[in-house]
């Protein structure tokens, strides 16, 4: 069985500024980035990727993990880059701060931000044109829409809708449709095509929540 290289957490971190500036869970995201890279400093930057490894048991959504990624990227203490459709993350001064033994080193599998593999799995061509981080951004928040809607129709004039949307009205969508579950009218399942609750801008409406504990077999805890 092969061993592995520990991860040090240096005590300098609780007293550096960027660290000190990042939301608690930010500062837990930073640390499982840290122990997630390989001997080269380099893991998966896929958000969905750093949810299930990190906050495994958390109730935190991939937007959530997106938002601080992102803001653990402004302050300089990681590094977020896209070579070929995939995004990666790389730690500055990674040596400098991880004692790599080089009887245990493995030559990472990812590339370096300037394109170049250490120990390639495959071919990779690095002269094909990287999409932007606000497309990948797009993308996966659309994604979170659509998996969150419960009515699955019309994801093509939906997502073609959803992209002209700014991005406090895609902010204020996804926190809506969680809170408008208990919302009489889905409750009783008229619920709109997510076309039409786009176009209508229904995240903006009233919730009157359901009264279901006047339903046989549930209990109204609010009854005196």
């Amino acid at each position: 069985m092969a061993q592995t290289q520990r991860r040090m957490i240096y005590t300098k971190l609780w007293t550096s500024e960027q660290f000190s500036k990042l939301p608690d869970r930010g500062k837990l995201l930073y640390i499982g980035m840290i122990t997630l890279a390989d001997d080269d400093g380099r893991l998966i930057a896929n958000p969905a990727y750093l949810r299930g490894q990190i906050f495994t048991y958390d109730d935190i959504s991939v937007l959530d993990v997106l938002n601080l990624r992102d803001i653990i990227e402004r302050t300089g203490l990681i590094a977020v880059y896209k070579i070929n459709d995939s995004e990666y993350i790389e730690h500055p001064n990674w040596e400098e701060y991880q004692i790599i033994r080089s009887d245990l080193y493995i030559p990472s599998r990812f590339p370096a931000r300037n394109g170049t593999v250490t120990e390639p799995l495959q071919k990779r061509d690095t002269s094909k044109d990287k999409i932007s981080k606000d497309k990948i951004r797009e993308d996966i928040l659309f994604n979170e829409f659509w998996s969150l809607y419960p009515k699955k129709t019309g994801k093509k004039k939906t997502e073609e809708l959803w992209k002209k949307l700014d991005m406090e009205s895609q902010s204020k969508i996804l926190e809506d449709i969680p809170k408008r579950m208990n919302d009489e009218k889905w409750k009783g399942g008229f619920i709109k095509d997510p076309e039409r609750y786009i176009k209508h801008e229904q995240w903006n409406d009233e919730i009157k929540e359901s009264k279901v504990g006047a339903k046989v077999g549930y209990i109204d805890l609010n009854k005196k």
